[in-house]
This record gives structure tokens, sequence and C-alpha cells, in this order.
């Protein structure tokens, strides 16, 4: 794809740093997740029991508790596929202790990779929104871009003649 010739390719990459007082800092990467086949291949999405309408019609029960538990896991398992993949995809050489990409089961073993790597809730966190950073779009980079594309538009003011 191009814009005025420009081409555009490549996915959004978030640097995510952080201090580590006198040591030097830790210094992760997210990257876009651009599909979630994998996830897809690995996590089969859940399907809701049926129900029985006045009049015999069947119908999906989305009320079903264990479906909505499953649905819960689901949507969790995705959430934290998205952290792992982001990170791996962007940082390369990491390695996780407890996390298997391979495994679903062990990506919800996120935070405790995480502390038990000696990180913060609050280091945790900000990893995490990084993450979310160059998997979404954010509105103070939006409105930046913004203000940078305005100031492209500005003709320059004719300097006056002496």
């Amino acid at each position: 794809m191009k814009i005025n010739g420009q081409v555009i390719a490549g996915s959004c990459i978030e640097t995510i740093i952080i201090p580590r007082g006198d040591d030097p800092p830790v210094v992760f990467k997210a990257q876009a997740v651009l599909d979630y086949d994998e996830f897809k291949g690995m996590v089969k999405m859940p399907t809701p029991k049926n129900m029985i309408k006045k009049g015999g019609e069947k119908v999906p029960d989305l009320t079903d508790k264990i479906y909505i538990g499953m649905m819960e896991d689901y949507n969790k398992k995705q959430q934290y596929y998205l952290f792992i993949k982001s990170l791996l995809l962007g940082t390369p050489g990491l390695e996780f202790d407890l996390i298997k990409l391979t495994d679903p089961e062990s990506w919800l073993k996120f935070e405790e990779e995480f502390k038990n790597a000696g990180f913060s809730s609050i280091e945790t966190n900000r990893v995490i929104q990084g993450i979310m950073i160059a998997n979404c779009l954010d509105e103070t980079k939006i409105q930046a871009a913004r203000e940078s594309f305005a100031r492209t538009q500005v003709e320059p003011e004719p300097l006056p003649q002496s």
C-alpha cells in the first residue's frame, strides 16, 4: 500500500522501558498482532447449548452460566495471547519460564511470570499498557499525529521585503 508514493508497511511497535535503579533498564518491545489464526487454532470459541422456546424453536441459550464461564475463559485467554504474542514478536530473545505459546492454560500465568522475574504490579501494568498502545489506537498519539499533519498543511507566511 502507498499514500502519495510513500510505502505503508510494517506494524506498530511500542518500546516499553522499565527503570531498574542502578541496573540497566529492562526494555521490552510490543509489536501489533495482526491476526489471531494461531490463537483460533489452539482455542475454540465456545458454543452455547440450545434452549427450546415456546412453539418448539431452538435458540442458543446465551444466559447459560456454563456458557458464560466458558466465554470469560475464552476472552481471558485471547487477551493473554495478545500480551504474550505481542511481546514475543517485538522483543528478540525474550523467553518465558512459565508460559509456553503452544499451551493456552499457561498463558494465564502472565502476571505470575512477571512477578517471579521481580516486576511490581505497577511495572507489569506498564508493560500491559505498552502492549495495548502497540495494538490499539491511542488518543494521545492520534492527537500528536493530527497536530503534526496540520503543521505540514500550513503554508509559510511570506517574509517581508526589505
